[in-house]
């Protein structure tokens, strides 16, 4: 478990890197998985390499994020590093432009989030339920990045 204030990259369980994630990852790259899971195409900060990974984007209030339910994941580091990616999803491809939200803006954000994905969200929060409060996701908003998603491409791109 990380400590507060290690900006270390978390690597998944062996089971998320080794099956779940390769296995969703092919069934988006696919288009047979719902639209809103979608894979994160973004150059890795020191190899350069791109490195896919299955995300499922928030949408609240007319605008779009990706958040980490993990918290501080190495695709969360490569997206600060460069500020731009690719969401993809079967063979739509979108560019995109990301801005880490500061911390006293993603409660909602993570509210929203763990609504909408219970299963993914799974024991990464402490806030759950209807009942949680923005209150109980500010608590623990420092530990979940959140990045505000902005669309480059004006039209969608098909591969």
């Amino acid at each position: 478990m990380a400590t507060p204030g290690d900006t270390r990259p978390r690597q998944p369980g062996w089971f998320l890197r080794h099956v779940a994630n390769p296995v969703v990852s092919i069934l988006v790259r696919l288009g047979v998985m719902p639209a809103r899971i979608q894979l994160l195409c973004v150059a890795g900060r020191r190899s350069g390499r791109v490195q896919a990974v299955p995300l499922t984007p928030v949408d609240l209030g007319g605008k779009t994020y990706l958040v980490s339910p993990r918290g501080e994941m190495a695709w969360v580091q490569n997206l600060r590093a460069a500020g731009k990616a690719e969401l993809r999803q079967g063979r739509r491809m979108r560019r995109i432009t990301a801005r880490e939200l500061p911390v006293y803006e993603r409660a909602a954000v993570l509210r929203q989030y763990v609504r909408e994905n219970r299963v993914a969200a799974g024991g990464s929060f402490t806030a759950k339920g209807a009942d949680a409060t923005l209150s109980d996701f500010a608590d623990e908003a420092e530990r979940h990045p959140v990045f505000a998603v902005s669309f480059t491409d004006v039209a969608d791109r098909r591969r």
